[in-house]
């Protein structure tokens, strides 16, 4: 491959140039990253780098105001005084057919969070990113400034967004593959593509990766569990980075990688996306850089068209310049997404128990008159907010029992109801989507965006429950004694 005949390309130049403005430069000189911090500020530069070796070019996921006041060692209040932004990267990485069914479904997910300007890039070799940019997120969640939720804010969205289309990737994945087709894709063995189960807890044990380097000439040893840099902290020199898989029980904290049970197709043992190695400076590959393994060209692809992409469109006497990566969104457009996954998050260390506490002995549908006045009021119909209370109303509807038949009917009378009527397509495609999910609380009371914020404040007796789920569930019981 003449890549200095590639990068010489005008496009290739512009498109590079524009993906790296305020932003952190890394150029890979095969297997090997060239200086820290690094930018690009002329197309020129980027010529003169390959000329002198480079290959590849990688970009901070981080906007900053001075990327070459960035150093190793820096402290996070140091990191955050530097930072003016960040773009949510979505890194899909596995064997490519999987890949594409993965990134189709966080396609589809966001879509459902009404994100509708996210773009997507083809890695250069077996993934995809999926970006969002800044301008998308609300100035603020949890009441502090969004540019300082990096790592937190991407990680929090991506675990999200991986517990949501788990079921369905599971499903798609048995539907087309046998377990023996994935063995033999993947190249691993049974035992590895399973859920580990915690024979104490009888729980799914998550696998972490954690990140072990020792320094080449001091000797000097570090864990961490995100992914830090090359360079020796003590003396400043290379340093050996290995990656080593813990398997740890959230309920019981024993690590044991020798005794637990096995459970059903763990989907994020053949295609992950990334979520442990989301941190501080880190760097994905800019649009139109070449890949070294591959031979082949990250580039931009149509988002609907995620499951028809083939390699063959990434050769770099084939790339086009048709398609954006990181084009802007509308301003607030992700809000729904972050928000959701905060709330989400907080929920997670005792999700299940509190999901079985709250409605598991509840078999029946819960009557109308036992709603909160949250919801009652929503019902009547809104002139603000119509997207989130929809959001609401599905996930509160079935956790009470509700069917499929009598949740669509329910809907539809209520946006009849709503000063400007909701797409009747999108509607139908939010109760699928919600048809395909398992039984999940709608958000908190104290979510105020899905309350307050559109004028269904619960009335002070409500308040002494957190989810609109437990009032009436409360009720139901009371009732039923």
């Amino acid at each position: 491959m003449d890549l200095i005949k590639y990068y010489s390309d005008k496009k290739v130049k512009e498109m590079l140039l524009k993906s790296s403005q305020n932003r952190e430069v890394a150029a890979k000189f095969n297997d090997i990253f060239g200086k820290r911090p690094d930018v690009i500020q002329f197309e020129n530069d980027i010529l003169e780098l390959v000329k002198k070796g480079a290959t590849s070019f990688h970009i901070s996921e981080e906007h900053w105001s001075s990327p070459l006041s960035l150093k190793s060692g820096m402290t996070q209040s140091q990191l955050d005084n530097l930072r003016t932004g960040w773009d949510l990267i979505l890194d899909i990485d596995g064997p490519l057919e999987f890949s594409k069914i993965t990134a189709h479904f966080i396609s589809e997910a966001l879509q459902f969070h009404d994100v509708e300007n996210f773009t997507v890039k083809y890695s250069g070799n077996k993934g995809f990113h999926i970006a969002i940019p800044f301008n998308a997120f609300p100035e603020k969640v949890d009441n502090k400034d969004i540019k300082e939720l990096f790592p937190d804010g991407p990680r929090v969205i991506a675990s999200y967004l991986k517990e949501m289309i788990k079921d369905m990737l599971i499903a798609e994945l048995i539907k087309k593959y046998s377990i023996g087709d994935i063995l033999k894709i993947t190249k691993k063995q049974k035992e590895d593509i399973l859920y580990n189960i915690c024979p104490k807890c009888n729980i799914v044990i998550e696998e972490r990766t954690k990140m072990e380097y020792k320094c080449n000439k001091c000797g000097t040893k570090e864990e961490s569990d995100v992914e830090g840099y090359d360079e020796c902290p003590s003396c400043k020199s290379s340093r050996i980075k290995n990656k080593k898989k813990i398997i740890k029980c959230s309920n019981c904290g024993e690590i044991d990688n020798k005794k637990f049970k096995k459970g059903n197709l763990n989907p994020f043992s053949i295609v992950d996306i990334d979520t442990i190695l989301i941190s501080n400076r880190h760097m994905f590959r800019a649009p139109y850089s070449y890949h070294e393994k591959s031979g082949l060209v990250s580039i931009p692809i149509n988002k609907n068209n995620i499951l028809d992409f083939n390699k063959e469109q990434a050769k770099p006497e084939n790339v086009s310049f048709n398609e954006k990566f990181l084009s802007e969104c509308n301003d607030g457009e992700a809000s729904r997404l972050i928000l959701q996954a905060f709330d989400w998050n907080k929920k997670l260390p005792q999700k299940e128990i509190n999901i079985q506490k709250q409605y598991s002995d509840i078999t029946q549908k819960v009557s109308m008159e036992l709603f909160p006045s949250s919801i009652k009021k929503g019902l009547l119909g809104l002139e603000d907010g119509r997207k989130r209370f929809l959001f609401v109303l599905l996930n509160f509807l079935k956790s009470l029992n509700y069917d499929y038949n009598e949740i669509e009917k329910i809907v539809m009378e209520w946006n009849k109801k709503n000063k400007e009527l909701l797409k009747e397509g999108y509607i139908i495609s939010q109760l699928l989507w919600h048809k395909r999910q398992n039984k999940i609380l709608p958000p908190n009371y104290s979510n105020k965006a899905y309350y307050d914020d559109i004028g269904l404040k619960p009335k002070e007796n409500e308040l002494k429950f957190k989810n609109p789920v437990n009032y009436s569930s409360r009720l139901f019981r009371a009732k039923h004694r």
